[in-house]
């Protein structure tokens, strides 16, 4: 039987809601930026932090239990930036994730917003763009971005999957061969 799915606002004002949120953030970070969140405390920080950015905030919510979050904020000129999204590691790959960033993208439409952008860490060093200098020529390191163990995979996968383009990096933003692969999408 499959189980009911239901997209909705986060309420700031449910503490309990924030606090299953707060703990699958923090499990859901150590995959792909392991130093981001360091502790539940810093996961409902950060969830806090996206209800002052003046934007939009959703949740997925299975039979009852919420599952997974996204954020956007408005920028300037029609522009968007999504930061973050985040799926309980138990329900990773069921398309969850997909499901978040296509309501969101359909509120930012309604809102007069032409594009969305955002960035993911190599933290993971899970690409070929990590460990190295690519300040001599970040555009032909692009041009080969590739995955260094394809049974680990990187996030920038995902969202190509669900249609954005990678249109950037930004050598060491994250420390010394941290880059940081910046996507966007027209919406």
């Amino acid at each position: 039987m499959k189980k009911e799915l239901k997209l909705s606002d986060v309420d700031f004002h449910d503490e309990q809601i924030l606090a299953v949120l707060a703990s699958l953030s923090y499990r859901a970070s150590k995959k792909n930026s392991p130093n981001w969140l360091p502790t539940e405390a810093a996961a409902m920080n950060e969830i806090l932090n996206t209800s002052a950015s003046g934007g939009l905030t959703r949740m997925i919510i299975e039979a009852g239990i919420p599952r997974g979050w996204i954020s956007a904020s408005p920028k300037r000129y029609g522009n968007w930036e999504i930061h973050p999204l985040l799926i309980d590691p138990e329900v990773a790959g069921r398309g969850y994730g997909r499901m978040l960033v296509e309501d969101i993208e359909q509120l930012i439409r309604s809102a007069g917003g032409i594009s969305v952008h955002l960035s993911t860490s190599d933290a993971t060093h899970s690409t070929n763009l990590s460990d190295v200098n690519l300040y001599p020529n970040p555009v032909e390191a692009l041009r080969n971005l590739k995955i260094r163990d394809s049974q680990q995979g990187h996030a920038y996968q995902f969202w190509m999957r669900v249609g954005y383009s990678v249109v950037g990096v930004i050598p060491d933003a994250e420390g010394l061969g941290v880059p940081s692969i910046q996507l966007a999408k027209r919406l």
